[in-house]
């Protein structure tokens, strides 16, 4: 099934704004191109990595052209791993980028999980909705908070 011009625009307009927030893009990643990070039976539109000096940060984006919740919750987000190196941070972001205007079409729940992203498809302009905060939120990324697979020695943190 051959892409929407909306769809490819907007994987187009949510690359420059993570490229903007300094960002390496990988667009439709059948693997993880990061040794830190799985998935199985799940490929995000875009994937995002950002190394800083304490913290590596990772984004996973579905651009959605008709957003639907049944559809959101088919993707295989419970799949996603991601394994901390020592002394590092780990922070994740799920982003859900849809046409603005259509956000009547998802059930409010999926904020507690997915950041919101408002595309423009005149001007490219992103609205941005952050996550809704939820108490009996529980991450759909799991964290393996123990030590990398390079130092085998190490005993896992609690």
């Amino acid at each position: 099934m051959t892409e929407s011009g909306l769809h490819l625009f907007m994987k187009q307009v949510a690359v420059d704004a993570l490229n903007e927030e300094g960002f390496l893009t990988f667009l439709e990643p059948e693997y993880p191109p990061v040794d830190h990070v799985r998935w199985a039976n799940y490929r995000p539109d875009i994937f995002g990595v950002k190394r800083t000096d304490e913290t590596d940060e990772y984004v996973f984006v579905e651009c959605e052209t008709r957003p639907a919740s049944s559809l959101l919750t088919r993707k295989k987000i419970s799949s996603i791993t991601v394994q901390r190196e020592l002394l590092r941070e780990a922070n994740q972001r799920l982003i859900l980028a849809i046409p603005a205007g259509r956000l009547r079409a998802l059930d409010m729940k999926l904020r507690s999980r997915w950041e919101l992203w408002l595309i423009s498809s005149r001007s490219g302009e992103i609205t941005r909705v952050g996550r809704a905060p939820s108490a009996d939120r529980g991450s759909d990324l799991k964290v393996d908070r123990s030590s990398s697979a390079s130092d085998p020695k190490r005993k896992a943190e609690p």
